[in-house]
């Protein structure tokens, strides 16, 4: 008996093994991928930094060689001292003033030259010093989707286009071949890691979200659903339409209320890679410059100001100036000055000897990764049909068994636009000051004084004018270009470009406020009078829905100011339930749909129904893993919403 028992049981041990070498053998493979995919993440933010480092260190190193050639300028030639000049040539047309000052400006032509070399192939430099630096750290150049090299048509571009055809020479310096050359050979070498460049059809867009694509899908969404049904079941606002419904009323959207800037984007008359800013003015050797340079000179002279010949300095342009992006951008101080200098993301305030914008080196890069795995879980988990719930692995571009890190940039001809509040790159930054907490900018001369390059954290928003080295148009590009030309959306001069009608009509639909916004955010709503009524008996609301705008309810609450309906994620409860109400203090209820129910609507501990713009008063948050509400979150567990500024991403 005991024999026979023994030999039905033989073999569930080596099943039971099987099963679990299976097991085994499928979490090595997860974790072999998800390492892979982690060291692939380190991988390229590490060399978008070293890239980005390398780019400002030769912008650093080009902007004080720049200061040098002014002080060269002032401190040498300028001197009052006759023995640093020789005799002229006696000329019987010149008198001995006209003579000398002849020969002053073939000595100031000489050294602008000299620094407009500089500004052109200086930054070049950085370029290929930025693509060296991301290939150190483990980066491989790669062909673009169509088998051209990346950045090969910025190339064509140079060779090519009246944009440079067009200025044969800047201050004596016959820019475009030496330029061509450099950008090709630096291109052949192979392009890793992308940068920011100061070419055509990068403006600065306000509103922001108009530079998006998923602007104008939303708004044809909510037109859609709109359409449907009135009042419509309603998607999500929250997207990149929501400022525009939010934030923005009637009045708001009268005359041109957009602005476009090109001015980024004109020819700088230096590279536009890397751009340093700079120009070169003989209007700005006034007394305070002079007195500075004096301070270099000991007991030499510097010429008076009124003794002095026009002379023309580099200097530095207006795109250093927050004054310039104040007056011309609304926005400026709460979205972009308020986070860069005021302790937006840093604990402590910039220094003020360092508040300026000026020149950045920014760097995003990609790589694949092989995965092992050939199968992806879908999101139908539940499904019992295995085709429907495993699917083969695809990345973006359709290249197989591979994921994408980082940028998803697959060439320059089809990238988008880097926006302002989205950074997959790094950005480094020139850091310098005059002394005595003055920053380099208070004169406008540029002189040696930068010294030190720093990355800026990652939840930094982007700068005001940085795109992506990009040349070739989309629709949008296309589209923008033509509406910064227009003063209204209906009575405009010309035809929108071929194929670009459909944002046109998204802007005119979200023009109009009682036909489209309201539908979103209706300002005329009475939310106190809507939680007098209702914060007794919450669990209406599920069913009831004549307090929603419509048409024929023009007094009713748009879809963010509707009644949010939350999920539990563990046990279902039932009736009303009283809670802590973590962000005001005291105790909120909840109220459930149904018996035996996870889904519910907060009455918060002040008697007010929380809404689609708010969040659940009665849950912990997790504040970490990107933006929330209108600034960037930070990793950590905290009991109510963080508001409190915190470190860069590691």
């Amino acid at each position: 008996m005991k024999n026979r028992r023994n030999k039905r049981e033989s073999g569930q041990v080596l099943l039971t093994g099987l099963v679990m070498m299976l097991i085994i053998l499928l979490a090595i493979l997860l974790l072999f991928d998800v390492h892979s995919v982690i060291r692939a993440k380190y991988k390229v933010e590490t060399a978008n930094q070293a890239a980005a480092l390398a780019a400002a260190e030769w912008q650093k190193e080009s902007l004080n060689l720049l200061g040098e050639i002014n002080l060269i300028k002032a401190c040498e030639t300028l001197l009052e001292s006759e023995d640093h000049w020789p005799a002229a040539s006696p000329d019987p047309s010149l008198t001995p003033e006209e003579a000398r000052a002849k020969l002053l400006r073939e000595r100031i032509g000489l050294l602008t030259e000299m620094q407009v070399r500089v500004s052109f192939l200086g930054p070049l430099v950085g370029f290929a010093a930025a693509q060296q630096a991301a290939k150190q750290n483990g980066l491989t150049p790669v062909m673009n989707a169509d088998n051209t090299l990346p950045l090969e048509d910025y190339v064509q571009l140079l060779q090519e286009n009246w944009r440079y055809l067009q200025v044969s020479d800047v201050r004596n310096f016959k820019w475009r071949i030496p330029y061509l050359n450099m950008v090709s050979d630096i291109v052949s070498q192979g392009i890793v890691v992308y940068p920011n460049a100061r070419v055509a059809n990068n403006p600065i867009v306000e509103p922001g979200g108009l530079a998006k694509d998923a602007l104008y899908q939303e708004i044809m969404r909510h037109r859609a659903e709109i359409a449907a049904a009135d009042p419509p079941e309603q998607s999500d606002w929250h997207g990149v339409i929501y400022p525009f419904v939010r934030k923005m009323s009637d009045a708001d959207y009268e005359g041109k209320w957009w602005n476009i800037d090109y001015s980024m984007s004109e020819f700088p008359h230096e590279s536009e890679i890397f751009t340093l800013g700079v120009e070169y003015d003989s209007s700005d050797y006034d007394e305070n410059t002079r007195a500075t340079i004096q301070t270099l000179l000991g007991n030499r002279n510097a010429y008076s100001v009124t003794d002095l010949p026009p002379v023309q300095f580099c200097v530095y342009d207006k795109f250093w100036y927050p004054d310039y992006y104040r007056n011309n951008y609304t926005d400026y101080d709460d979205n972009h000055y308020g986070w860069w200098f005021e302790a937006g993301v840093l604990r402590q305030p910039v220094k003020p000897q360092y508040i300026y914008e000026g020149p950045a080196a920014y760097a995003e890069s990609a790589a694949n990764i092989n995965l092992v795995s050939r199968y992806a879980v879908t999101g139908d988990r539940r499904s019992a049909d295995v085709g429907r719930r495993f699917v083969r692995r695809r990345d973006p571009e359709g290249g197989g068994y591979s994921r994408r890190i980082g940028t998803r940039r697959a060439s320059s001809a089809n990238a988008n636009l880097v926006e302002t509040d989205y950074r997959p790159g790094a950005i480094a930054k020139v850091l310098g000051e005059l002394g005595q907490g003055a920053p380099p900018i208070t004169l406008p001369v540029i002189l040696p004084v930068f010294d030190n390059t720093t990355l800026t954290p990652t939840y930094m928003p982007m700068p005001y004018g940085f795109g992506v080295l990009r040349v070739t148009n989309s629709p949008l590009d296309r589209f923008l270009n033509w509406l910064s030309r227009e003063e209204s959306l209906f009575a405009y001069g010309t035809s929108p470009p071929l194929g670009t009608s459909g944002y046109l009509e998204a802007l005119q639909i979200l023009t109009d406020g009682p036909g489209f916004r309201c539908y979103g955010w209706n300002p005329s709503w009475n939310a106190s009078a809507f939680d007098s009524r209702y914060r007794s008996d919450a669990a209406r609301l599920f069913t009831d829905r004549s307090y929603v705008y419509s048409r024929s309810n023009t007094g009713g609450a748009g879809w963010l100011q509707e009644a949010q309906e939350f999920t539990l994620t563990n046990s279902a409860e039932a009736g009303i339930q009283e809670v802590e109400d973590y962000v005001n203090g005291g105790t909120a209820r909840r109220f459930f749909s149904s018996s035996n129910s996870r889904v519910y609507i907060v009455v918060d501990s002040k008697g007010h129904i929380v809404t689609n713009d708010e969040i659940d008063p009665t849950v912990h948050y997790f504040t970490g893993g990107g933006s929330g509400g209108s600034g960037p979150g930070f990793n950590g567990t905290q009991d109510r919403p963080d508001t409190q500024p915190g470190p860069p991403r590691i």
